[in-house]
């Protein structure tokens, strides 16, 4: 089995990655912890990126996995913010601020 990125999906509980992109860094790697490596009776912490983050369109699922008790939701920033705009060096970005200030 693969993801869409080619990647294959795994049934052990070892450290997952989060594959990042920035335009000026070129593809990273951001280690974030599987559950198995959570300590016992602890939520599963989730940082949701509001812009970008689809908050919207996926609202209901937010709210779903908000009222699981294996996790906890922490929204950073908001969608239509001031920020929430590509910065100057992508095509048709603007100045500060934008998400590059925001980050």
């Amino acid at each position: 089995r693969h993801a869409g990125d080619g990647m294959p999906y795994t049934d052990v509980a070892t450290p997952s990655r989060a594959y990042t992109h920035s335009p000026m860094h070129g593809p990273g790697i951001t280690p974030v912890a599987s559950p198995a490596h959570r300590g016992f009776g602890q939520a599963t912490a989730v940082s949701v990126i509001a812009p970008g983050g689809g908050t919207g369109i996926n609202g209901a699922v937010y709210a779903e996995v908000g009222q699981d008790p294996q996790f906890t939701l922490d929204y950073v920033g908001r969608s239509r913010a001031p920020y929430d705009c590509y910065p100057e060096y992508w095509p048709n970005g603007e100045p500060a601020p934008n998400l590059h200030s925001f980050a």
